[in-house]
């Protein structure tokens, strides 16, 4: 498709039992000049089998089929064949809340012209249901439509997630050094730091997305590894946030993130 307003990027890893209610969820949104990249990880289930088929009945659908390499490395080769105005990913796992989520987006960001907008989700719990959390610790009240990282004074302010942003794609074009590794857990935090420092950005307070939390998922286990993990993506976020925040809020923020992983576990790291 010639200048689609939104890519809409989705790294593919064994989820064939979700992928199809993924799916549906974009390519029946009211927005219909998008473009669908699906990152098929080295999946060894039958995911790629169902993006042939959908890809075969919507012209709009590109899939990448590659080695496994790590969501956050597909998130990666997914913007490089990017060519949408606008970016937006999705985890296979997850799901759009509203068919009119791409629409509202795009023309929300086209009004009021930031780098990124960020929007809200619901959480799915295949034990629980739907839930939602305390929004207003992690999205306290904003003193204006349109603000950038030195009115933030809160670290925890938003969530991580890349899912629940929209990107512009030439902001992202502007720089060269996003934190996009091969084969780590976690890559996305380091991520959300590098936006939060650099975008002009605006928040929308709509629930657009549904988060599903799996018992095996990789936010549901701790071992010596994921520790590992954490430390090493706490190493990154350190180097993105040293010369902007406070070394005593950094600890403050890592320190809890740290102990609500691991609590209910004696552990001894080298950090």
């Amino acid at each position: 498709m010639n200048n689609p307003k939104i890519s809409v990027i989705v790294p593919v890893y064994n989820v064939e039992k979700y992928l199809s209610e993924c799916l549906d969820s974009i390519i029946n949104q009211t927005l219909r000049k998008i473009e669908i990249i699906c990152v098929n990880d080295g999946s060894t289930d039958s995911s790629l089998s169902v993006l042939k088929e959908y890809a075969s009945k919507d012209n709009r659908i590109k899939i990448i089929d590659k080695e496994n390499e790590g969501q956050g490395y597909a998130r990666k080769v997914g913007l490089d064949n990017a060519n949408g105005k606008y970016i937006l990913f999705c985890d296979s796992d997850d799901y759009y809340a509203e068919l009119t989520a791409f629409e509202e987006l795009y023309n929300y960001i086209e009004k009021i012209q930031v780098d990124v907008v960020i929007f809200e989700l619901i959480r799915y719990s295949e034990l629980n249901g739907f839930y939602k959390e305390n929004r207003d610790f992690f999205n306290p009240p904003l003193k204006k439509d349109i603000f950038s990282y030195s009115d933030i004074n809160n670290l925890l302010f938003f969530r991580t997630y890349p899912v629940i942003k929209i990107y512009s794609k030439q902001f992202i074009d502007s720089y060269k050094d996003w934190y996009f590794p091969k084969k780590i857990f976690y890559e996305d935090i380091p991520f959300h730091f590098q936006i939060l420092i650099r975008a002009k950005m605006s928040y929308l307070n709509k629930i657009f997305y549904v988060y599903r939390i799996r018992t095996n998922s990789v936010t549901n286990m701790m071992n010596d590894k994921i520790v590992r993990y954490r430390c090493q993506i706490f190493k990154e976020i350190y180097k993105i946030l040293k010369e902007k925040v406070d070394s005593l809020d950094f600890l403050n923020f890592m320190y809890l993130d740290f102990f609500i992983a691991i609590f209910g576990k004696i552990l001894i790291i080298k950090i």
